[in-house]
Order: structure tokens, then C-alpha cells, then sequence
């Protein structure tokens, strides 16, 4: 993640990054049937896997505006595994994506 951008007078690129924490996997989400809203509707995703170390457990990376508190997904995986979620709460915001909390079903 990027935390600031800055230019020097002498026209050099200064770039403040941030790692997410945990193994990144690229998965598919999609709204459960039983979900009232977005039913059908899929996004591709992140999951960031727990790191024990830092007491960080999983999360869920997901565009902008697509969390809802308590909205059940289905998380599939690369490998064609599904398993179902649901969404907590927003751990952090970014310009483009959102940081969320997950239990699974």
C-alpha cells in the first residue's frame, strides 16, 4: 500500500510503502443466495492469510464499496475450493479497496 507520494525539488520520486500483513492468495468472491443484496454479483479478491507472530488474524481484501457488515460470500480459490464467510468489520480503507474482518461458515 502506498502512504505518500512525494517530489524533491530536484525532481526525485519519494514513495512511502506499506506491506498488507499475511500471505497474499488471489480468490473470487460472490454475494451467498442467502445474501439480500448483490445476490449473484462476484469481485476478485485478496485473502490475506493470519500471521500468528504479529497476532494478525485473516482478512479479506475487497474493492471499494463492496463490504457490507455481516453480508455472506462465497470465497472461491484459485484450486476451485469454496467455502463461505461472513464479513465482520472494515479493518482499514484504502483509495481503492477495502480491508475486512471474516468468520467462516
Amino acid at each position: 500500500m502506498t502512504s505518500w507520494v512525494s517530489v524533491t525539488r530536484a525532481g526525485q520520486l519519494h514513495i512511502g510503502v506499506r506491506y498488507l500483513p499475511g500471505t497474499a492468495q488471489a480468490i473470487m468472491l460472490q454475494a451467498a443466495a442467502a445474501s439480500e443484496s448483490a445476490s449473484g454479483f462476484s469481485t476478485p479478491g485478496l485473502l490475506l492469510h493470519p500471521v500468528p507472530t504479529m497476532k494478525t488474524p485473516a482478512s479479506l481484501i475487497v474493492p471499494s464499496g463492496w463490504f457490507e457488515p455481516g453480508r455472506v460470500v462465497d470465497i472461491r480459490q484459485q484450486n476451485g475450493t469454496t467455502q463461505q464467510a461472513k464479513a465482520g468489520f472494515s479493518v482499514e480503507r484504502g483509495t481503492d479497496y477495502e480491508r475486512v474482518s471474516f468468520a467462516l461458515l
